[in-house]
């Protein structure tokens, strides 16, 4: 163990979140904003679910040292310090957001991916569905399930087997490019499917979207007129038009391996961000095994040189493997967390 006194690129420093100005503007006005949400916000951004509050009101406990700590020391000089625990939430607070970010990348790669090649996909649908899924939380929650059939269908349908099963990591995007409200689902899936015996069988070269995008689109019609959000003669008249405002976007495509230009600048910040925003030109995704695994790396490996702690999120939705090691629960949530070296 290298003690961090003396150690400078690994020494730690307290985040102190309390001098920035988004902690103090969230201290400042968020007892206020809470209160004149039912009135002046709540008819067009749904109801004020208590998650909310209580993911504020951890992360103005962050790193204060005050709400906990952990008392480090070190076996050979002897130095010790305290570290405040971190409140692990995403979104709220930009250092445990980034550290999840970081550690669900390092996951996925090392523990959840089986080594064969993956593709990216992004499900969304049109713009005058989209309020149906803010005001009840329970249809948004049905989506990654619908998007992880529409790839076993087609994947089925391509590969003429029963019983195969790609793998899938899936999540909810909720919000577009200009913080909009925009529903939809990002998810890395292998670019082929597993036979029981564990032998996978690779999709041919240049699978079109438009397969996946019928499905899911039907799929999707069939959830909201199930629910009662709409009716068979709005099925009709979408389908009757030129474009239906659904898309299934995939990328990228081919078998090369990224340069290493291309794998030093992708790295956690895109290749785990992808699920997340934006996909990049194919040229700068690592979408093979060993391209991807080397980025997610030595990217991890760089960006947390001076980090003791780290803690991802993401729903599973399938398993490349029978089994995701290296991962245990800290919160009942849709997370699962993974540590290394000292929590705080």
């Amino acid at each position: 163990m290298v003690c961090p006194r003396h150690n400078d690129t690994g020494f730690y420093r307290p985040r102190k979140p309390w001098e920035t100005p988004l902690y103090r503007l969230v201290e400042e006005y968020y007892d206020e904003f809470g209160r004149v949400y039912p009135d002046r916000f709540q008819h067009k951004y749904g109801f004020w679910r208590p998650v909310i509050r209580k993911a504020v009101e951890d992360y103005l406990k962050c790193g204060d040292l005050r709400e906990g700590f952990a008392r480090i020391r070190c076996p050979d000089c002897g130095h010790n310090m305290f570290v405040g625990f971190s409140c692990k939430q995403r979104c709220i607070c930009p250092s445990c957001h980034q550290k999840r970010t970081l550690v669900t990348a390092l996951n996925i790669a090392e523990n959840i991916c089986a080594p064969v090649p993956h593709r990216q996909f992004v499900f969304t649908m049109p713009k005058r569905f989209r309020l149906y899924f803010r005001f009840d939380r329970d249809l948004l929650r049905k989506l990654p399930k619908l998007a992880w059939e529409t790839v076993l269908e087609v994947y089925g349908a391509v590969l003429d087997r029963k019983g195969v099963v790609p793998g899938m990591v899936a999540g909810i995007q909720t919000h577009g490019q200009i913080a909009n409200w925009h529903p939809h689902v990002h998810a890395l899936a292998s670019y082929g499917a597993f036979t029981p015996d564990g032998t996978f069988i690779p999709l041919p070269h240049g699978l079109a979207t438009t397969p996946f995008l019928r499905i899911w689109e039907s799929k999707v019609f069939k959830l909201l007129l199930d629910e009662g959000r709409i009716t068979q003669d709005v099925i009709d008249q979408m389908r009757s038009g030129r474009h239906s405002g659904f898309s299934v976007d995939s990328r990228p495509k081919g078998d090369r391996l990224p340069s290493e230009a291309a794998t030093e600048r992708s790295g956690v910040a895109t290749a785990w961000r992808l699920p997340r925003g934006t996909p990049p030109d194919s040229n700068d995704w690592p979408h093979t095994w060993s391209g991807a695994r080397s980025a997610l790396i030595a990217s991890f490996r760089s960006a947390m040189t001076a980090r003791w702690c780290t803690g991802p999120r993401k729903r599973i939705v399938s398993r490349s493997r029978s089994s995701a090691t290296g991962t245990r629960k800290t919160r009942p949530t849709v997370s699962s967390a993974v540590c290394a070296g000292v929590r705080f």
